[in-house]
């Protein structure tokens, strides 16, 4: 340094600037890149980075710790896919150890085979396979997915020779009008069958249950409508899409400031929600909102979370609602309670008249135009004023009464 100082005096008043010049840009670069002051020399030291003027033990640190992190995840990836051990499929739902993948958006069941599943509860398998019927999932899955989707709860105590009527009704009309199918045995989701529950799921509620399972089966479908197996299409013209999935058909439909226990009660309907942002839709009957048919979005964020609140164990276990008159009493009073106390269901809710839904033999005592009118569109085969179950006779000659009336072509 000292020599240097002597050749830069010998040079005059010129070199001693040129030497403070450069003795104050090695200072600058240091005092902004260095992290400590060592020597007034923009070369790297010896062991540093020449990018960062760090030492390479230090640096070489995080990118061991990267390492040693991808090796991790690469290890738990080969134990998580390459176990050998009993899996069930990917796409298994409440609890199905066995499943079937079909493109046709027709699923149900073949009663040819119902003395085996009223005997033993079991199905047959295209192989040949005898298999629980409760753990078994028949999916959907296709690129080409209908609007609408029918939801029907076979009741196996019925006769077959009515069962068959009601799946050929409703499969009739989803052909017509390229909608789809999903038709399951109800005992699959009654009594201690739900894998996901400990506790026993009473008939009414196992509804709610096959409406998730379809909902399941048939991803990303738009709409799902739950129609209950003593009801019939009596009009195959009309195309439910048409008649209530449109906001412009939807809004002059809606029943607006309604009470929802009629005649009168603190809670109505909304005034002023557009039709565009409904995502339920139902009639009412004298005790308040009807369960017998339904429409229902297919989304997770309100079709999902709907679904599961209503059969969650704490709600479904109210006594009270075990006290509600009619043969759909418990699931009705469950959801008639539901949309009263969560404006964020009822907000998205609509009530529109029973002829575009689902009408009655009779009118009802409290709310009328209930009754079935030709050229209405569902017939449930049930009085609105039944308190309790109809025998199954009862409700066999209703249903070969109205074959006989409903409107085809």
């Amino acid at each position: 340094m000292q020599s240097v100082c002597t050749v830069a005096a010998a040079m005059g008043p010129r070199g001693v600037q040129e030497y403070d010049q450069t003795l104050n840009s090695a200072a600058l670069y240091h005092g902004k890149f260095a992290t400590s002051t060592v020597m007034h020399s923009a070369l790297p030291q010896v062991g540093m980075s020449p990018r960062k003027g760090r030492p390479w033990r230090v640096r070489r640190r995080p990118v061991i710790l990267t390492l040693v992190a991808l090796a991790f995840v690469l290890f738990c990836s080969v134990f998580a896919f390459g176990s050998q051990g009993p899996q069930r499929p990917k796409f298994t739902y409440n609890g199905a150890t066995t499943v079937e993948v079909s493109d046709s958006p027709y699923i149900y069941p073949d009663l040819g085979h119902i003395a085996e599943y009223r005997a033993s509860h079991t199905v047959t398998l295209p192989d040949g396979q005898s298999v629980a019927s409760h753990t078994h999932s028949k999916l959907f899955r296709s690129n080409k997915k209908p609007q609408v989707v029918l939801v029907l709860p076979l009741d196996d105590a019925y006769p077959q020779d009515y069962l068959e009527k009601i799946i050929q009704d409703r499969l009739d009309y989803a052909k017509r009008h390229g909608y789809g199918l999903y038709a399951r045995y109800i005992r699959d989701y009654a009594g201690s069958a739900q894998v996901d529950t400990n506790q026993d799921v009473s008939l009414e509620f196992a509804r709610i249950f096959l409406m998730r399972e379809a909902a399941y089966a048939f991803q990303g479908v738009q709409w799902l409508w739950y129609l209950d197996q003593d009801a019939v299409i009596m009009d195959h013209t009309t195309a439910i899409s048409d008649v209530l999935l449109t906001s412009s058909s939807l809004t002059n439909l809606m029943i607006r400031n309604a009470p929802i226990i009629p005649p009168e009660s603190i809670i109505h309907t909304y005034r002023r929600v557009p039709a565009d942002r409904i995502k339920f839709i139902v009639t009412q009957n004298d005790r308040g909102i009807s369960t017998t048919s339904f429409l229902l979005r297919n989304d997770a964020m309100y079709g999902g979370v709907l679904l599961n609140y209503w059969i969650d164990p704490l709600h479904r276990s109210y006594d009270g609602f075990n006290t509600y008159d009619g043969a759909m009493g418990p699931i009705d009073a469950s959801l008639t309670h539901m949309v009263q106390w969560h404006p964020s269901i009822l907000s998205r809710m609509a009530v529109v008249p029973n002829s575009k839904l689902v009408a009655y033999k009779d009118d009802g005592k409290v709310l009328s135009k209930q009754k079935f009118n030709d050229g209405d569109f569902v017939l449930h085969l049930h009085s609105t004023n039944e308190a309790t179950a109809v025998p199954v006779d009862k409700i066999v000659g209703e249903l070969n009464g109205a074959l006989q009336r409903r409107k085809l072509e």
